[in-house]
């Protein structure tokens, strides 16, 4: 089991390193992108200590929901959420870094729908 975790976690920094990060201040929306069955769909955004990400999503079917960064060698996951269609919350940034959230489907696949926007603190 333990080996399967850091498998998927792995997989998810792998994918996160390659995402072209989104802009601070701009709202990002994604409206009905499909998710294969068994699959991972994530977006990424460099924050600074004092950010704020400002997120909510919907999907057509339950999905595994990850806001996570990495620390040195370390992938720390703030937030995690399961079996869930949707959620909603501002996760208020101690820790400079890229910072992604990860939606993973089910045997069922999803459709997920969402919006998020890292609000910049005043430097």
């Amino acid at each position: 089991m333990k080996r399967a975790c850091a498998l998927l976690v792995a997989s998810w920094v792998g994918a996160c390193a390659t995402t072209v990060p989104f802009p601070p201040d701009t709202p990002h929306v994604v409206a009905a992108q499909p998710i294969a069955p068994w699959q991972i769909r994530e977006d990424c955004a460099d924050a600074g200590a004092g950010d704020r990400i400002d997120f909510r999503f919907e999907s057509t079917d339950k999905v595994g929901f990850d806001l996570y960064y990495r620390q040195g060698s370390a992938v720390i996951i703030p937030l995690s959420r399961q079996d869930v269609i949707a959620d909603a919350g501002v996760f208020a940034v101690e820790i400079p870094g890229r910072y992604c959230l990860a939606w993973k489907a089910g045997a069922a696949g999803a459709a997920i729908s969402y919006h998020v926007t890292v609000h910049s603190s005043p430097r």
